[in-house]
């Protein structure tokens, strides 16, 4: 399986479907949309993130959600549904127009900045445990555990 590391917050936002569009400067391969990809925490964690994800990472994940975080883990797998790539971004009304369609940008965790390209996450499901795993920049193989 396909596998794609993130630093922390975004692996563990994703795992609990808070976060659903993940950004990237460049598209995934073909192959990949509709397939399942596994999401794995890196072991870097974003400790200032501004007072609005602050708070969300609180209410989800508790007062001390820098130090509750897994990482060097496998916390969740996902599909990508499908991708576009950002034309432009209207900072005032939060409009993003796209290749493929114009979304309202209300997640406050993707970068909607022109030329990045949306993942559009689906059939999100977490582990009850993290995985350990080391991770890869880029796209990466990771073999699931038997059983």
């Amino acid at each position: 399986m396909r596998a794609l590391t993130l630093h922390q917050p975004w692996a563990s936002l994703i795992a609990r479907c808070v976060k659903t569009i993940e950004t990237r400067s460049w598209a995934p391969p073909r192959s990949l949309i509709s397939q399942m990809l596994a999401i794995h925490a890196g072991r870097k964690v974003h400790p200032n993130l501004g007072p609005v994800i602050d708070a969300i990472l609180r209410q989800t994940h508790g007062e001390q959600w820098q130090r509750q975080l897994p990482a060097g883990a496998v916390v969740a797998t996902a599909t990508i549904s499908c991708t576009c790539q950002v034309a432009g971004h209207a900072a005032d009304t939060g409009q993003v127009t796209t290749g493929c369609r114009q979304i309202i940008a209300t997640d406050p965790y993707a970068d909607f900045s022109a030329g990045r390209w949306l993942w559009f996450l689906a059939d999100i499901s977490s582990f009850p445990d993290p995985i350990p795993a080391t991770g890869w920049k880029h796209l990466w193989y990771w073999e699931p555990p038997a059983g």
